[in-house]
């Protein structure tokens, strides 16, 4: 069962992110994607190119929030300043909310109908 896979986090972040260049193909958008780890340990599962910014995104297969969460992107926030747009948090939970400037929200149950697809 997927629920119990010790690789669960991974295939649920590979499905979104998956879905996400699906999208935006479809879209006629270009594929302009990104991650970010530093020597440090520091990522962000998912970055988008818009012009000259990037919107950080954190995918996480819980079904729970947790301000930790946030840890990736707000450091991202604080290396490139003001280069760095609002960012998301793409859960596994029900609740669609904004915390700390970042939109927390279900990318399967809103159908991947974001804006930065």
């Amino acid at each position: 069962m997927v629920e119990r896979d010790p690789l669960r986090g991974q295939l649920y972040e590979n499905l979104i992110i998956i879905d996400i260049v699906k999208n935006r193909l479809n879209s006629g958008l270009e594929h302009d994607m990104f991650f970010f780890r530093d020597s440090h340990g520091h990522e962000v599962d998912l970055l988008i190119s818009q012009g000259a910014s990037f919107v950080p995104i954190e995918i996480k297969s819980a079904e729970t929030f947790s301000d930790n969460f946030l840890k990736g992107i707000n450091y991202f926030k604080k290396v490139v300043g003001s280069d760095c747009l609002s960012g998301y948090v793409l859960y596994n939970g029900i609740e669609s909310f904004v915390f700390k400037d970042v939109k927390v929200k279900n990318y399967i149950i809103h159908n991947g109908e974001e804006d930065f697809v």
